[in-house]
């Protein structure tokens, strides 16, 4: 970013004194000389990019100063979180109601991660949105929106993302499968048009998706687990955080776990921790307070936590399963 900033200010230096006339040439060497700067100076470990600067005058005598910089897409050589972006071929996974999604590639994106590429068609005769809200990797469910609105007879380039930081965080280092599904609806009416079967990509199919919990169990019925583990989140100036559930989901429904009826040294306090987690997969959720929820109870330290959890379908709402009251104490 910091070299970025400093282009774009090389940019309006140039800008600023064409109006002096300077020859191409000296623009040339205002250029090379920042960006030898930035070369020495700038400290950060941002990946670096090839930059392509030509500055010139029109043939036709024209004092303009076109500046055209091309900073090249990095790939994956930075990545933390390994994956083979040639595992994925252009295919189209759903094709139905004039309606096309096709996936086009996978790439790098420097400052999220794995994003997958996405081409969308609407060739009905009704605008429609696109939506995915939830995506898993390697068996474990992520919040991932994308979303995208498509009038009639148009098309659109839409990205979902992978953030890197959230694969890493649940001990994710290499990707070996991808799932995801689409919502489509009326922009006009949000009358649903289709949503597509779950889809699943094979990154590499020889990661090992299996999941063993190194923390205490908490809960178990009706086929749901859920353990506390380490939280590996430090306590920063607006979040203090207590620990991590990790659920394991073999009931045959998709559901949403939320805790009920939350103290803190005896205090309601109401944080926010609620997952969703799909039928036969697991998900990660963080419990944390707000220092000023805190604050505003004179807790300076975090004794213990008690709560209940709630288990109910995801689809239809319908209650699955609740626990006894729970206490957590904080180490």
């Amino acid at each position: 970013m910091k070299r970025l900033l400093a282009l774009l200010m090389v940019a309006l230096m140039a800008v600023s004194l064409a109006a002096c006339v300077p020859t191409p040439g000296d623009l040339n060497n205002i250029v090379n000389d920042a960006i030898d700067n930035i070369g020495d100076n700038d400290n950060d470990t941002d990946t670096d990019t090839d930059i392509d600067i030509q500055i010139g005058t029109e043939a036709d005598g024209d004092t303009d100063v076109d500046v055209d910089i091309d900073i090249n897409n990095v790939d994956n050589t930075q990545a933390t979180v390994s994956f083979d972006m040639s595992a994925i071929t252009q295919q189209v996974i759903f094709d139905d109601k004039d309606i096309k999604i096709t996936v086009e590639e996978l790439t790098y994106e420097e400052y999220y991660g794995p994003q997958i590429n996405f081409l969308i068609e609407n060739n009905s005769d009704k605008d429609i949105y696109v939506s995915s809200s939830v995506a898993i990797v390697n068996n474990v469910v992520f919040a991932n929106y994308l979303s995208s609105e498509i009038n009639a007879g148009k098309k659109a380039h839409e990205d979902m993302h992978f953030y890197e930081d959230d694969l890493k965080n649940v001990g994710i280092t290499e990707i070996g499968t991808v799932e995801f599904r689409f919502n489509i609806s009326e922009q006009e009416t949000y009358n649903e048009i289709a949503t597509t079967d779950m889809i699943k990509l094979v990154i590499n199919d020889k990661v090992d998706l299996t999941r063993e919990s190194k923390g205490e169990k908490l809960f178990s019925q009706d086929g749901i687990t859920i353990y506390s583990e380490e939280c590996p989140k430090q306590d920063d100036d607006y979040y203090d955080y207590v620990t991590r559930f990790f659920i394991v989901n073999e009931n045959e429904n998709d559901i949403a776990v939320s805790l009920e009826d939350v103290s803190v040294n005896g205090f309601m306090i109401d944080p926010y921790c609620s997952t969703p987690v799909l039928a036969g997969k697991m998900g990660y959720a963080d419990l944390y307070f707000y220092k000023s929820d805190l604050e505003t109870n004179k807790i300076q330290e975090i004794e213990d936590v008690e709560f209940y959890f709630t288990i109910y379908n995801s689809k239809n709402y319908s209650d699955i399963a609740e626990s006894e009251a729970i206490t957590i104490k904080a180490k």
